[in-house]
């Protein structure tokens, strides 16, 4: 009995560190002749960080796209802080291109910096704003 009961503290402590949910959300709003994006990811889950344990994270992405796409190269896409302002280093060294399909209403980001993939790349749905 004692050993069933290890067992299952055990499980229940491994299911718990690995249950890290991710979820992402997408807004496009229209900007004068341009758009913008905002992309927000969230963890959720009991995982283990460097401090200890950590019940949520999140990151937030806003991205203005100057132009009338639907294809956009490097020089016209802009990274936004969180006060809407110009972020001169984010885009710094990026190549690629963002994507907005406006029937199907998917955004395609597909950026790389020094050979590897942007951390944000991916297809997503999205609503409008």
């Amino acid at each position: 009995m004692k050993q069933l009961r290890n067992f299952a503290l055990a499980a229940i402590g491994l299911a718990l560190l690995t249950g890290c949910i991710r979820t992402t959300r997408v807004v496009v709003a229209q900007n004068g002749e341009g758009q913008e994006v905002d992309l927000v990811r969230r963890w959720h889950g009991l995982t283990i960080g460097p401090c200890g344990f950590v019940t949520g994270a999140y990151a937030n992405y806003s991205i203005r796209l100057n132009g009338p796409g639907p294809i956009y190269s490097v020089d016209q896409i802009e990274f936004l802080n969180e006060k809407g302002e110009l972020d001169q280093y984010a885009g710094k060294g990026l190549s690629g291109e963002v994507r907005v399909d406006l029937t199907r209403k998917f955004v395609t980001i597909d950026l790389q910096r020094g050979g590897y993939d942007f951390e944000i790349n991916g297809r997503y749905r999205y609503r409008e704003r």
